[in-house]
């Protein structure tokens, strides 16, 4: 049998956690606000231990696009004759990749630096696609942006599906040859 002193010590230490607890549920997400930069250091590890150290995302009016490759593999001779038919891919792949996946993340970023970085693209993402796609001897890819629907938007078109309110535009494909590429980088 559990004393009645100790029934009492169980009770008041568990009041005392919970009521730490929803206070820190209160305050970690707004890390920019007052209260949580000046008591942080009280519970930053509490919340890296239990982990739920995230921070809000607050919405923005105009959320960023939507940046993809499309890049086309071709299969050919030197002679330009086709060994077989030209595939076509898209990079980041979402399909592929689950929701929870932190990979998705590094792909989106990924793709981002690729399209900032130009040279990156040409030494890096070029190889690593002929490595994956042997026997390839070009690949053309072209840069896909996808505008993102404001709320307004999607509530004043709401009998539109939304498929038809996304803007999308898409850079000429550029041509990069594998031959070249595999002297380029070893990834």
């Amino acid at each position: 049998m559990v004393s009645e002193k100790t029934r009492n010590f169980i009770k008041v230490a568990a009041s005392i956690w919970i009521c730490f607890h929803l206070v820190v549920i209160g305050l970690s997400p707004n890390s920019s606000g007052y209260f949580s930069r000046r008591f942080s250091k009280y519970y930053s590890g509490y919340i890296n231990l239990v982990g739920i150290n995230y921070n809000w995302s607050f919405f923005s009016p105009s959320p960023p696009s939507a940046l993809y490759f499309r890049y086309d593999v071709a299969y050919e001779t030197e002679s330009g004759d086709e060994l077989k038919p030209m595939e076509s891919f898209v990079f980041p792949d979402e399909s592929k990749i689950s929701s929870f996946d932190n990979g998705k993340r590094r792909f989106s970023t990924a793709q981002r630096f690729f399209n900032l970085q130009r040279d990156a693209l040409r030494e890096l993402f070029i190889p690593w696609v002929c490595k994956n796609h042997s026997g390839a001897s070009h690949v053309y890819v072209s840069t896909e942006t996808v505008d993102l629907l404001t709320i307004e938007t999607a509530q004043l078109n709401s009998e539109s599906p939304l498929s038809e309110l996304y803007q999308k535009h898409k850079t000429e494909a550029q041509r990069f040859s594998c031959a070249d590429s595999a002297e380029v980088s070893t990834l």
